[in-house]
């Protein structure tokens, strides 16, 4: 059984952005999606429902056959512009193979002599459901049972498979999928079905004690991602440990899993497409540095890293990036001057906790956070991001519902325009402004959405800026 990772999975995060700038670009802005799964398994909401993806493994309560819930997994597609996916639609406690190490699994010493369980499918012509365990002894299979259900069955049966056990195992990994998931890159026709309840071994004094084969235990899982970023789940997580605003973005190196040895936590403003890189938002500036601030506690020596990509036309044109060490205590300030040498129209910017996906264990911990990125040719950006706190410009209330008011009392010079933008740079709105230094200017957001936008009063002696979070 496998992971893969769909273009259109991360296609759905991306977001388009005025040209020259990083969409969201201090984190602020945050999606979230929270599913169930059956406690003690990974199914493939962990792999889509993180990205906004509909569940393909779901509870079933009126209408399970023992208990209060039942579990229903379905082969679905999603498409997302104009490139369709098939979703796979599994759970498991391990993984069982299917070309690949078997891994994970639960405790269990007993030598069943076949497992029985309740379904009701509805398998595609060519498809075929799949309820499988897998028995280990130290690390290595001993034995398996497979039950393959094909057609349609429209009301509860009983189906009992034999299993054949060469020795008294200590593991089981057990797994069920509405398509044959095993079959090399085969993800499943779209529309098959499997329902199933009441998983138990035969022949046996016991059940496996982290079984939850009656899947009347169930897990609530969330996850959270910036606004027009992808990343992966999990070790992507939103943290208040910020350099400005209110929060900042943080990723952290995974431990094992039953499909991975490790996995570094990663946020990109693109993704990928089985090969190159996808999406990227609007640039054109040939030579320029990324600007950003970061706090990074590395494990075992660990680095992590920067990369920006570069694209024309669709087209890969240049590459850069900067391994990041760890650093003490506060954020610090990180550039990575670029020339790209050749025409450009696109940008993507990635991190990642850890410099390389051939992990050891010994970096599982490793903890990136990031925050306000900018390009040096962004003024409005990158003085906002050098100057956190403008104690010298008063504005109240703050967050804001309706009308905002800036006290100009210590500002310096004659006042000549007030001027309101995004957190990426974008001027929204400028008005010429001559009162009196001194005064209080009143200033409506009512018609502006929930976000944090950036004020900036220009006098005669310069700019002043702050942020203004707006209800």
């Amino acid at each position: 059984m496998k992971k893969i990772l769909h273009s259109a999975v991360f296609a759905l995060l991306i977001g388009t952005a005025a040209a020259q700038t990083i969409p969201n670009n201090s984190f602020e802005n945050w999606n979230y999606n929270i599913w169930k799964d059956p406690t003690n398994y990974t199914t493939a909401n962990d792999q889509y429902v993180p990205h906004g993806i509909p569940a393909t493994v779901t509870r079933i309560g009126a209408g399970s056959y023992h208990g209060s819930y039942s579990v229903s997994l379905l082969t679905d597609t999603v498409r997302v512009g104009g490139v369709k996916d098939t979703l796979q639609a599994y759970f498991a406690n391990g993984n069982p193979g299917g070309g690949g190490p078997i891994t994970g699994g639960i405790p269990y010493a007993q030598k069943p002599t076949g497992m029985r369980f309740y379904y009701i499918c509805n398998v595609m012509p060519g498809d075929t459901a799949l309820v499988l365990a897998v028995f280990k002894r130290s690390g290595s299979a001993v034995g398996i049972c497979e039950a393959k259900l094909t057609g349609n069955q429209g009301t509860w049966a009983l189906k009992i498979q034999p299993a054949t056990i060469l020795l008294t195992p200590d593991t089981v990994v057990f797994a069920a999928t509405s398509s044959n998931l095993l079959l090399g890159n085969f993800s499943g026709y779209p529309g098959s079905s499997l329902s199933i309840d009441s998983v138990t071994f035969t022949g046996v004094a016991s059940q496996p004690a982290l079984m939850n084969g009656d899947f009347e235990n169930w897990t609530t899982d969330t996850a959270a991602y910036p606004v027009s970023w992808s990343g992966s789940y999990p070790g992507v997580y939103q943290t208040t440990d910020k350099k400005g605003g209110t929060y900042a973005v943080e990723m952290t190196t995974q431990g094992k899993t039953v499909f991975n040895s490790a996995q570094p936590g990663s946020i990109s403003t693109g993704y990928n497409n089985n090969g190159p890189t996808m999406g990227g938002n609007p640039f054109t500036n040939q030579i320029d540095t990324l600007e950003f601030y970061y706090k990074y506690a590395p494990q075992g020596g660990d680095t992590a890293e920067v990369n920006l990509e570069f694209k024309k036309n669709g087209g890969f044109v240049f590459g850069t990036g900067q391994f990041l060490q760890g650093t003490v205590g506060a954020y610090v300030l990180q550039k990575v001057p670029f020339n790209t040498n050749n025409p450009i129209d696109s940008a993507i910017i990635s991190f990642q906790s850890t410099k390389t996906y051939q992990l050891s264990q010994n970096h599982v911990g490793s903890d990136l956070k990031v925050d306000n990125i900018w390009y040096a040719s962004n003024p409005v950006v990158q003085s906002v991001n050098n100057l956190p706190s403008l104690g010298n410009l008063s504005v109240y209330p703050n967050p804001v519902k309706d009308v905002v008011n800036i006290n100009t009392g210590k500002l310096q010079g004659d006042i000549q325009t007030l001027s309101v933008y995004d957190l990426s740079g974008r001027l929204l709105e400028s008005t010429d402004h001559v009162n009196a230094i001194g005064s209080v200017i009143s200033f409506n957001m009512s018609n502006y959405s929930t976000d944090l936008y950036i004020i900036r009063i220009t006098t005669s002696a310069g700019n002043y800026f702050q942020k203004v979070s707006k209800l």
